[in-house]
């Protein structure tokens, strides 16, 4: 306990000389950020699990700085370096729940993730996640580097997002990956959009292409309703998507689909379709949502859902499964105190997940949450395998 209040201090230090010096040039620089320390704990029931952690729970320890820098170069052109530094410590480095190389993956083009410290203690990892410059004019955008490209409408899954897919399960992720890319926009009214995006993903000694990513995006209204037309190559598929957002009585609905079509021998087509209808009953906003994936499987072992929340999931297997539905709400109890709940089943292995939270604001810039993450599947009979649990302080600046 005494090492994370140092960690927290030695981090709280930084950013506040950081943002002293923000402050002295707020005319064109700015810098945020925050400081998070998160103590988990495994709880494993599973068996070969148990036999190979050689116990039922292990803990974790994890400090997360994020730095978000932003340079007004004149009133075209903005610069952006947002820098995401990690500290894990204890029993789970190394074990499937905290695998030192997946925290040290970087999907972009060039590598901007080191680990700076890995050994059986301690694992340091440091990561640019993004780093872009940005020219706009009139109804023109151009932006050049590594970037969210937000083409998802759905807040659990999206299929349309074909640059940087997210995992549900990484809660501590807000910002979400980004992509080494190049994105234009034009706008041509208030109620269309035209955005071509390309990404070269990952690039070996022989140039290969095959992990490139390349669309174009059309969007508009209609019935009022917003609609969005995609078309590219992802990967080695061609993929051809729908997006739509609007509104029933009076919740809202929205809904995407993405058609990926294989360009070589041996590959098979795939479809991600996903639903959601929301709304706000009193102090509650609640979401349903469904995702088909018709690929998904219809069987999985217990080793592969319980390191879930670590996987790195892409456009074109959004979720393991054919089937899955997802009912959450969000339950504000008063301006201090919030409560999250999520369900999420599959029918067609029997897989259960629960994910309720809770937040607790102790000052404008002070937080205190509590996640708890527990899966289910059916083995001979249907049972319980892991639950995570972890308590959060966060402090914004």
């Amino acid at each position: 306990m005494l090492q994370t209040i140092r960690l927290i201090l030695i981090c709280c230090f930084l950013n506040i000389q950081l943002n002293s010096i923000a402050q002295q040039k707020e005319k064109s620089y700015t810098i945020n950020g925050y400081v998070k320390s998160l103590q988990t704990v495994n709880i494993v029931d599973d068996p070969i699990f148990v036999a190979l952690l050689g116990k039922k729970a292990i803990s974790s320890n994890f400090l997360h700085n994020r730095l978000n820098f932003k340079w007004y170069v004149n009133d075209n052109i903005t610069y952006a370096t947002d820098l995401r530094t990690r500290i894990f410590w204890g029993e789970a480095i190394n074990t499937p729940f905290l695998q030192t190389d997946g925290i040290n993956f970087d999907a972009g083009t060039v590598d901007l993730s080191f680990n700076i410290i890995d050994n059986a203690n301690l694992l340091l990892n440091t990561q640019i996640d993004r780093l872009w410059i940005n020219w706009f004019k009139n109804k023109w955008e151009v932006r050049l580097g590594r970037q969210r490209i937000n083409w998802g409408i759905n807040i659990a899954f999206n299929p349309n997002d074909l640059f940087n897919t997210y995992n549900y399960f990484d809660f501590d992720y807000e910002e979400r990956p980004g992509t080494d890319a190049l994105k234009i926009s034009y706008n041509p009214n208030y109620s269309s959009s035209i955005e071509f995006a390309f990404s070269p993903g990952k690039i070996d000694s022989t140039f290969n292409l095959n992990e490139s990513v390349s669309a174009i995006k059309y969007g508009f209204n209609k019935w009022n309703y917003d609609f969005q037309l995609i078309g590219g190559i992802y990967k080695t598929d061609i993929a051809l998507g729908i997006g739509w957002a609007g509104n029933v009585k009076n919740g809202g609905f929205k809904g995407e689909a993405t058609y990926f079509i294989p360009t070589i021998d041996n590959q098979e087509s795939n479809l991600n379709l996903a639903l959601t209808y929301d709304n706000v009953f009193g102090k509650m906003y609640f979401q349903a949502a469904t995702l088909y994936n018709l690929k998904g499987s219809n069987s999985f072992d217990a080793g592969s859902l319980l390191v879930l929340s670590n996987a790195n999931l892409s456009a074109k297997n959004l979720f393991p499964f054919k089937y899955t539905f997802l009912a959450s709400g969000i339950i504000t109890l008063n301006p201090l105190n919030t409560i999250t709940a999520a369900i999420i089943y599959s029918p067609g292995v029997n897989a259960l997940i629960l994910t309720p939270s809770f937040s607790h604001s102790i000052a404008s810039n002070w937080a205190l949450d509590a996640f708890i993450q527990s899966f289910f599947l059916e083995q001979e009979k249907f049972k319980h395998l892991t639950t995570n649990a972890t308590l959060r302080l966060r402090w914004s600046f």
